[in-house]
């Protein structure tokens, strides 16, 4: 309320009460304060399907390295020049090795990840994990244990629940209508929704609730205003209608006796935000450093948000360069014999994600004449007519009975 603004309901030290009387003015709204909180402790995870491509891709790492090759300076099929080198490769061909050389490979494997986590993105270790603990090895996996018998800390549970109170949001619509806890600050208009749901949502659901939650809210604070500016008890008591206004806008007004009605609670709220980075800090120390990392990852993550959700890809073709024999003979001798003579050459083929040979939609427009050229018997070869042979039709034959 801009000041020179008066209403007579908050008289001070007045004889007299009535609704016209300019004997108390009101303050103007302060500045929201921003509260510290606790923004920056954990950083927006990003992902791309670079560990996905490279099991499609890799045998050993050697081969990778000598028969794939990439024209977009990352991997094949992906948009996002990340990955598909060093560490990457390494991980891949010893997790692939699990499936053919037992239980001795998976403690091996268990222990690189473990003891080497940094070196991955935490997709591509949730991935490892989630391969592990769900395929033929899931019981041994969970019974692997370090050298000095101890669990596999990179193991341990990091669900997004986890410090739910270091979000400093709330969820409900009746919040604070004056203060640092309000519209575009800390904790500000609540969700109706956790916030860790709210920040799963694809973005037309987050605007949906965001728009409806303004609505609802916007009601309860029309509402809330018109009574706390019309409220008038005197002469029996003077509810400083206007000091619970500026008391609320600050650090709170619960702290005093009073007898205004709905004061929120913006103490309990100022210390939810102040002990933000403490209950964060908590869930590190718990989980330790590398485990922290996954939890990170699954706290911030939206697979909506296509600025964190890197993972696209295209249909198109990989150039593999391969080794095949080639066969000749020597028959500069003149007997019709010739020596055999074999040799290893290397060729560049395309070929689609899995080796074999590239298809699209462009490749099944391709056509044939198998009469000329003069487009009398054009067919397309990617049909059952085309494979079937000739591309002339079958003629009616009818059965006869004899």
């Amino acid at each position: 309320m801009a000041n020179g603004q008066t209403y007579s309901s908050q008289l001070e030290g007045a004889s007299q009460y009535s609704y016209d009387d300019p004997g108390y003015t009101y303050p103007d709204i302060p500045e929201a304060v921003e509260p510290e909180g606790c923004a920056d402790k954990l950083k927006k995870a990003s992902l791309n399907k670079k560990v996905e491509i490279l099991r499609a891709l890799v045998i050993t790492a050697e081969q990778f390295e000598k028969n794939i090759k990439s024209g977009n300076g990352g991997l094949p099929f992906s948009t996002d020049s990340d990955g598909g080198g060093g560490m990457d490769l390494k991980f891949i061909e010893e997790f692939k090795k699990i499936h053919t050389l037992g239980t001795d490979q998976l403690n091996k494997f268990v222990g690189m990840i473990n003891e080497g986590s940094e070196e991955l993105d935490p997709y591509s270790i949730l991935y490892y994990l989630y391969q592990l603990f769900n395929g033929p090895y899931s019981r041994a996996t969970a019974n692997v244990r370090t050298e000095e018998g101890e669990e596999i800390g990179i193991f341990q549970p990091t669900p997004d629940i986890m410090g739910f109170m270091g979000t400093g949001r709330r969820t409900k619509t009746s919040a604070p209508v004056w203060g640092p806890f309000v519209e575009g600050n800390i904790a500000a208009s609540p969700l109706n929704v956790p916030a860790d749901t709210y920040n799963k949502c694809p973005g037309f659901l987050q605007s949906l609730v965001v728009e409806n939650t303004g609505t609802a809210r916007g009601v309860f604070a029309a509402t809330m205003q018109g009574i706390v500016r019309s409220d008038f008890t005197g002469p029996f008591i003077n509810k400083k209608n206007g000091e619970r206004m500026e008391d609320e806008a600050e650090k709170g007004h619960n702290i005093k006796p009073h007898g205004n009605l709905m004061v929120k609670d913006v103490e309990l709220l100022w210390v939810m935000n102040d002990i933000a980075c403490d209950i964060l800090d908590s869930v590190e120390g718990y989980l330790g450093e590398d485990s922290f990392r996954l939890f990170e990852f699954n706290k911030t993550i939206n697979y909506f948000n296509k600025e964190q959700n890197k993972a696209e890809s295209k249909n198109d073709t990989v150039e593999r360069l391969i080794e095949y024999i080639k066969q000749e003979f020597d028959d500069s001798k003149g007997d019709g014999v010739g020596q055999e003579i074999l040799t290893k050459e290397d060729a560049s083929v395309e070929t689609d994600l899995f080796g074999n040979t590239f298809d699209s939609i462009d490749r099944r427009e391709f056509e044939m004449n198998t009469i000329g050229h003069s487009g009398a018997n054009k067919f397309k070869l990617y049909t059952v007519k085309g494979e079937l042979g000739s591309g002339t039709p079958v003629k009616k034959v009818p059965l006869e009975c004899k």
